[in-house]
């Protein structure tokens, strides 16, 4: 599901979202299959998909 936030300048709001293990999944050539490769990880979040405005939020997939 898509969801877009608005929020005002300078706003600052918690927001959670949840990310299943089936959106994590990548296929892998060697087992010809779809599965979850542990890692480290970064996912980017800000006001626009320019670049200007991302931060990085790491995250690890054990």
């Amino acid at each position: 599901m898509e969801k877009t936030l608005h929020f005002a300048a300078g706003q600052r709001q918690r927001v959670v979202f949840k990310i299943s293990p089936k959106q994590m999944e990548w296929w892998d050539e060697g087992s010809q299959s779809m599965s979850m490769i542990p890692g480290d990880f970064e996912l980017l979040v800000g006001g626009g998909s320019d670049g200007r405005s991302l931060k990085p939020v790491a995250f690890r997939i054990r």
